[in-house]
């Protein structure tokens, strides 16, 4: 890829490439005062289950995710994208990175450079080491939950980087708060993120609920809730991961929001690509509900 051009494999997204808000560090730094309670605003960060090779979808996802944040002044917008998957069967696909591997960096080089929004989930050293610096947002996931070595080691490569920490695949808070305790301990300078997925013991809206409403008092806001996984599933009344699920965890959020429990970030699966993993909501349905959600205040 030529750094100096914004056509990316043919694709040109008509964004000032000027624009000095389009910086990975800067957007660390919005988020470490976001996520310290020293300012106000939100985090909405929107994007596939997983990065794929549909470069068309990404570059028109990208520009939009742009033109969003920019129409919503105190919203920081992240693209995101994880080049790598943990699954349950060693036989299945791992992200892009793992097939495409050569693609998964030029696109992580091209969001660098000229969006500086890339959010993605880290599952190994080799990872921290070599991606983490092109990330605004980076998060260890439920499947990573136990001991404390992944999150070391991302803090203290890459110390100044928000790093995010799911809480388990049970749906445990208590676990994750005392996790993230220790974690601040070692690394005070450091912007550690409760992220909330929901979990297996959080099978329906109400115990969900009880979960998210103990996770704001603990934090007093100052966490992201995930819509997709755990979340989905206890809106699913298959008690399946589903876009119909996904799409009532969304309205069940704006309700929590009305009643008073804004919490500071949000992530939503949204994408028109076609995922090889979770199912995404439709980029147009997702946005329409994030708007809505980010405007009451």
């Amino acid at each position: 890829m030529n750094n100096n051009t914004l056509d990316f494999r043919g694709n040109t997204p008509p964004i000032d490439t000027n624009n000095p808000d389009n910086n990975v560090f800067l957007r660390q730094l919005r988020l470490a005062s976001l996520f310290r309670g020293s300012s106000t605003g939100m985090l909405a960060v929107m994007g596939p289950c997983a990065m794929t090779e549909d470069l068309e979808t990404l570059v028109r996802e990208s520009v939009m995710i742009h033109q969003f944040e920019e129409a919503n002044p105190g919203v920081t917008a992240l693209h995101r994208l994880p080049f790598w998957k943990p699954r349950t069967d060693p036989l299945d696909w791992h992200g892009l990175i793992t097939s495409h591997p050569e693609l998964a960096i030029d696109i992580m080089r091209f969001k660098e450079r000229f969006f500086g929004d890339l959010a993605s989930e880290l599952g190994s050293e080799e990872q921290i080491a070599s991606f983490g610096r092109k990330l605004a947002l980076g998060w260890v996931g439920s499947r990573n939950f136990e001991g404390n070595d992944l999150a070391e080691i991302s803090l203290k490569k890459n110390w100044f980087m928000p790093l995010g920490i799911k809480n388990d695949m049970t749906g445990d808070i208590e676990s994750m708060m005392d996790r993230i305790k220790h974690l601040r301990s070692l690394f005070p300078r450091s912007t550690i993120v409760p992220i909330f997925r929901g979990g297996e013991s959080l099978d329906n809206p109400k115990k969900w609920e009880e979960a998210f409403k103990r996770l704001f008092d603990r934090t007093n806001g100052l966490f992201i809730v995930d819509s997709a996984h755990g979340t989905e599933i206890a809106h699913d009344k298959r008690f399946k991961k589903s876009v119909e699920g996904q799409l009532k965890a969304l309205h069940h959020i704006k309700e929590l929001r009305i009643a008073g429990f804004i919490c500071r970030g949000l992530m939503v699966e949204m994408s028109d690509a076609i995922s090889r993993t979770d199912p995404n909501i439709p980029f147009d349905s997702g946005l329409s509900v994030v708007i809505e959600i980010i405007r009451i205040k």
